[in-house]
């Protein structure tokens, strides 16, 4: 063997672990609860619900605000999901993503 030997292992070991990082992260990291309280369903599948419920909600906001018509609402979504600091913000920090639905909704500021 040569006298490098050890600091090769040692150097590949390291990278090896410092490369797979992201993976081990994502699969320890908290998932949202995929359970829902009722017994309906979502407006939209899951998948199609977690890429673009930002593009919905303002929807939502928009046709209650400027027309007055609620069809949809945040409310409606948590009476499913529970309370927004176990669903929304889980995700939500897990992402780096800051949300100000609920400086209106669910009591104002948390």
């Amino acid at each position: 063997m040569t006298p490098d030997f050890g600091r090769i292992v040692a150097g590949v070991t390291l990278f090896v672990a410092v490369a797979t990082v992201p993976i081990t992260y994502n699969l320890f990291a908290a998932r949202p609860p995929a359970a829902v309280k009722a017994t309906g369903t979502c407006v939209l599948p899951l998948e199609q619900i977690r890429a673009d419920h930002p593009v919905l909600l303002a929807a939502w906001r928009d046709e209650a605000v400027r027309s007055g018509q609620r069809t949809q609402t945040l409310e409606a979504c948590l009476d499913c999901h529970g309370d927004a600091a176990e669903f929304c913000d889980r995700c939500h920090a897990r992402q780096g993503v800051e949300i100000g639905c609920f400086d209106c909704h669910r009591g104002g500021a948390r």
